[in-house]
């Protein structure tokens, strides 16, 4: 096609069979592969991509890459931290678990000082500390492009009362902490990039001109960082085309828009729209149920979708319990009645909307002797209730060990009606054991 599309590509549909075929098609029409910028959501789609296109003869890069002959194939974020690099020579530190901690905790002092002429203390909450909210809203103004002017929190001061504070001061204060460190978070990558391109013209006609075409990969996943980004590329006319579904959008929690498909016209100007509507993966009853569940969402692109025709014929049942315990003794007769009727356990997926919910599963797979997975990132011990528990037995065994955080993890747990000033006091103990005792 000439000009921008966008494909609304349901599950099983052949999507990223379209992005390669549409990049080969592109090439062999005479457009040189480096002028060729392939955004994906994630890694892993980044991978299959730049995979699929080397296994067809297209060269491909990535986005830091020098050479720029290849097609450029990244994810959003690893274009934003290169668009940083190349602008500004420099390389930034990521943000680990621990570094964010320590961040936290000296940006909240600084706070507390910085408040000290006013009426206003902001305390340690206990469970969870005043800049984790404010981080959410730091993430919010970067992902949705929302004004710092037009954002405030909500902290809790007291077991009563609740202040509200603008965030823009705090955001300035965390930003120029990052700048001297030379840091950045996951939304900084992008949010950095698309300021600087919009504050400085010749860089942006720069990075403009150096891709013709531009290919879009889960697009119904795109926050309004990722969609402005693509508005600046294409502003010298570069065909725009998306692939993507609506109905698979399950990050609206990263403020993402649920029109984002929708809006692709009002975004990019005329785009012709080709819809896929065979899923070749799921069986008939997989395909067939969730078409009908998916129905009753209104706010959606009208679509018909039909199982392929050599698709599995399936079983779809819903069942419900009325405890986890029952549900759990469910999930173990149903695998062992399937591997008795022969189906191995690859074929089995297990899924449930938490992480938590997995360790449970787990470890009535385990009970019951059924072979599984093991679970990535998720352990029994890292969910809150265990941590807490293992904090109790840590200052049991070796309270003068136990750090002040493990400490006042648990010093209230239950409550023991301890003021928030004591226990924010006591955070800051180098030995919180010994100064509790003396």
């Amino acid at each position: 096609t000439i000009g921008n599309a966008q494909v609304v590509a349901p599950a099983g549909s052949g999507k990223t069979k379209v992005l390669i075929n549409h990049t080969a098609e592109l090439v062999s029409r005479g457009v040189k592969p480096s002028r060729v910028l392939c955004l994906a959501y994630n890694r892993d789609a980044r991978d299959q991509m730049a995979t699929r296109l080397t296994d067809i003869s297209i060269p491909t890069q990535t986005a830091s890459s020098r050479k720029k002959t290849g097609a450029t194939v990244s994810t959003f974020n690893a274009f934003g931290y290169a668009l940083l690099n190349e602008y500004t020579g420099q390389r930034f530190e990521y943000y680990d678990d621990k570094k964010t901690d320590e961040l936290k905790d000296t940006a909240h002092k600084d706070i507390r000082r910085d408040e000290t002429d006013s009426d206003l203390d902001i305390p340690y909450i206990r469970g969870k500390l005043p800049w984790e909210t404010i981080l959410e809203e730091f993430s919010r103004i970067k992902n949705g492009l929302v004004l710092p002017s037009e954002s405030s929190f909500e902290v809790k001061v007291s077991d009563t009362k609740v202040v509200e504070l603008p965030t823009s001061k705090y955001l300035s204060t965390f930003d120029n902490e990052n700048v001297k460190k030379k840091m950045m978070t996951f939304d900084d990558q992008l949010y950095r990039a698309v300021s600087i391109l919009i504050r400085d013209p010749s860089f942006r006609k720069r990075i403009q001109l150096r891709y013709s075409h531009i290919v879009v990969d889960e697009y119904q996943d795109l926050n309004p960082v990722q969609v402005n980004l693509l508005k600046i590329l294409s502003a010298k006319g570069q065909p725009i085309f998306a692939v993507g579904d609506d109905d698979q959008l399950i990050y609206t929690w990263r403020h993402v828009k649920d029109t984002n498909l929708r809006d692709v016209v009002s975004n990019f100007g005329y785009t012709k729209t080709y819809k896929l509507d065979t899923n070749y993966r799921s069986s008939v009853a997989v395909v067939n149920s969730s078409q009908q569940l998916i129905s009753y969402n209104k706010n959606r692109i009208s679509k018909v979708i039909q199982p392929g025709p050599n698709n599995e014929k399936g079983v779809a049942r819903v069942r419900t319990e009325d405890s986890i315990n029952n549900q759990l003794s469910r999930i173990v007769e149903s695998i062992k009645e399937l591997k008795k009727n022969s189906t191995s356990g690859n074929a089995i997926a297990i899924l449930a909307r938490q992480n938590a919910s997995l360790v449970l599963v787990a470890h009535a797979l385990d009970k019951a002797g059924i072979k599984r997975t093991s679970l990535r990132g998720v352990s029994l011990f890292s969910t809150p209730v265990a941590v807490k528990l293992m904090n109790y037995l840590k200052v049991i065994r070796e309270p003068k060990l136990a750090t002040s955080q493990e400490i006042c993890d648990v010093i209230n747990k239950p409550n023991r009606y301890l003021s928030n000033e004591f226990v924010g006091h006591l955070l800051e103990k180098e030995n919180c054991w010994s100064y509790i005792v003396a």
